[in-house]
């Protein structure tokens, strides 16, 4: 795979000019609240559907008790069906938005950054000496650290992760596709999934069909212990996945 030429100083440990540091404050502040915005609207829609599906169970309980019309039951059932349908529906468009937000994004865990060091010359620093890679200061819009959720307030600072935002979706392509260079490291670089596709990645790793698991663009892939690869949603059961699979391949 081709990378950049121009190189700069790997050494450097100066922050960047004044209004680089403006322009990633306020570009970072323009997508938190587009994400925030999103969110909210989306909220607003499960709100309105979960009400109409808790008036409808509702309904419907009054209706076993009293009805006298099968068929009605039966309408009713799959009014409830078809809404809480439209729910998962929507919840995944919110999370497919959440994620696309999150295109450029990786992380970058178990990555110690020194006092003084700044988090996008850790990363650079990585990128270059482990991964054997060309990046340029100019190919990060920013990095910062996030602590990662353990039991012990020392264990969380001895395992910080860094979110790594590119500017170049080649760049971060191919950063994600040298990172087994990484492998028997206390470092690993994975995508920066939404809540909700961890949980689903999570649920899928332990599966006992399934032997291997990966993403790519925020979408979850595996591989079963047949060998077939199927590609599993949020809400999607790895059933599910394996039958939409097998269907393709006929």
């Amino acid at each position: 795979m081709t990378t950049r030429t121009t190189k700069q100083k790997t050494d450097s440990t100066s922050e960047a000019p004044v209004g680089v540091v403006d322009t990633e404050a306020i570009f970072k502040k323009a997508v938190e609240s587009a994400l925030h915005t999103l969110r909210t609207e989306f909220d607003q829609i499960f709100n309105a559907i979960n009400s109409r599906l808790d008036s409808i169970e509702q309904k419907l309980k009054e209706q076993d008790e009293t009805a006298r019309d099968s068929n009605e039951i039966e309408n009713i059932m799959e009014s409830v069906e078809e809404i809480r349908q439209q729910s998962i529906d929507a919840r995944r468009a919110a999370n497919y938005a959440e994620q696309y937000g999150r295109r450029q994004n990786l992380r970058i865990q178990g990555l110690k950054v020194d006092p003084g060091t700044n988090c996008k010359v850790a990363a650079l620093n990585l990128f270059r000496r482990n991964l054997n890679l060309d990046v340029n200061e100019s190919d990060i819009a920013m990095a910062h650290i996030i602590l990662r959720q353990t039991q012990t307030p020392t264990r969380q600072q001895q395992e910080p992760t860094v979110i790594v935002r590119f500017r170049d979706r080649n760049v971060r392509n191919c950063v994600i596709q040298n990172r087994r260079k990484l492998k028997g490291t206390s470092r690993s670089i994975v995508e920066d999934l939404t809540a909700l596709n961890v949980k689903c990645l999570n649920r899928v790793k332990n599966n006992a069909v399934v032997q291997k698991t990966w993403t790519w663009n925020g979408i979850i892939h595996a591989e079963t212990t047949s060998g077939l690869h199927i590609r599993v949603k949020p809400y999607l059961t790895v059933d599910e996945a394996i039958t939409i699979a097998t269907r393709s391949s006929n």
